[in-house]
């Protein structure tokens, strides 16, 4: 949320999309990002492309749209991964599987509904370290637990 009127806002600096994909290029290097969320206003379709083409073997590249729309950025390859959020099941559901078979890693934001995401097999969930996060995160291991003693 650091982005208005074109420029990239921080405590002590502003920047253009051109320095802003420079900055977050050298925090993928320097610390070895795998994932970084958002890095660009979600309508900057270059500067998403040249990070995709730049990082997209090393590091998840995610957007996720405030709009919810995502067609474009699809078609153009802008990203390789979609971090969801719950709205509906059947909208959950229609954008999990639009994502898997455009070959985009699938992250949900969701510390509810540790089933639902299971059961679409989600790969990775963003859970926060807090008493619901807590909760959840024990929700999947008891789901794992499950799933191990009916493979048994």
């Amino acid at each position: 949320d650091n982005y208005k009127d074109g420029k990239y806002y921080y405590n002590d600096k502003e920047l253009s999309s051109e320095e802003q994909l420079e900055h977050v290029k050298t925090l993928i290097e320097t610390y070895g990002l795998i994932y970084v969320e958002n890095p660009f206003y979600e309508t900057d379709i270059e500067s998403y492309k040249k990070l995709n083409t730049f990082a997209r073997h090393k590091c998840l590249i995610c957007i996720n749209s405030k709009i919810d729309e995502y067609s474009r950025q699809i078609k153009e390859r802008v990203f390789n991964t979609a971090l969801l959020k719950f709205s509906s099941l059947i909208q959950l559901r229609d954008d999990v599987n639009l994502f898997k078979d455009e070959k985009i890693n699938v992250l949900s934001d969701s510390n509810t509904y540790a089933d639902i995401l299971v059961g679409l097999e989600i790969p990775l969930v963003k859970i926060y370290d807090n008493s619901e996060g807590n909760k959840f995160t024990e929700r999947l291991k008891s789901i794992e637990r499950e799933l191990i003693e009916i493979k048994i």
